[in-house]
């Protein structure tokens, strides 16, 4: 069987006179195959790490994130029940449960303040700040017969704002995303918390 690379006979010539066998250009063949296979491998590695591990670094745990994990979630068996609201309101069941909704998404992403359950009562806690200084992950306390409503600020608009709010609808309640225009008569305030 021939060779698939036929040395030229003016080198073969040259090859001789310098004291080159047959043996060396295999070896030399081998050796420039194996240093390519190893720069593939090295290559391919780099870029691996250069497009994935920004992807497996951790993202931060925001009260936002937490709620947009609970989207859908609420009422299950009759109104202010279920196992959801339990874990929102820390055990308890029957009573209204935003504000349990987002004290619980507080408390998940490490916020240090107690376990609040009406909705009026976070402005104690944090900064009242108009609507033109709101940015996702402040907090939306909307007046309402009874007491009140609260909301973590999703998304900003030019007429509008989105919140994720828990306790939303008629049974079963869910968490939800729901629109707001700034000058909505119903809110009360707008707070930013910071994490303590």
């Amino acid at each position: 069987m021939e060779a698939i690379y036929q040395v030229p006979l003016h080198l073969k010539h040259f090859a001789k006179q310098a004291g080159y066998t047959e043996i060396d250009r295999v070896r030399q063949v081998r050796y420039w195959r194996t240093l390519c296979i190893i720069s593939w491998i090295i290559t391919t590695i780099v870029i691996y790490l250069w497009l994935f591990i920004p992807v497996l670094e951790a993202k931060e745990i925001t009260p936002l994130s937490i709620a947009q994990s609970q989207i859908g979630l609420g009422e299950i068996g009759g109104n202010n029940k279920g196992v959801y609201v339990r874990k929102y309101l820390n055990g308890q069941e029957g009573l209204p449960w935003c504000a349990g909704f987002v004290s619980y998404c507080l408390k998940k992403a490490g916020y240090n303040l107690p376990y609040i359950l009406r909705a009026k009562d976070f402005v104690k806690y944090g900064k009242c700040i108009k609507e033109y200084e709101i940015l996702p992950n402040d907090l939306v306390i909307f007046s309402r017969k009874g007491g009140g409503h609260i909301g973590i600020v999703i998304e900003l608009g030019d007429f509008f704002f989105a919140s994720i709010e828990g306790n939303v609808g008629k049974y079963p309640a869910k968490v939800r995303i729901v629109r707001h225009r700034y000058t909505d008569k119903n809110i009360y305030r707008f707070v930013r918390l910071s994490k303590q």
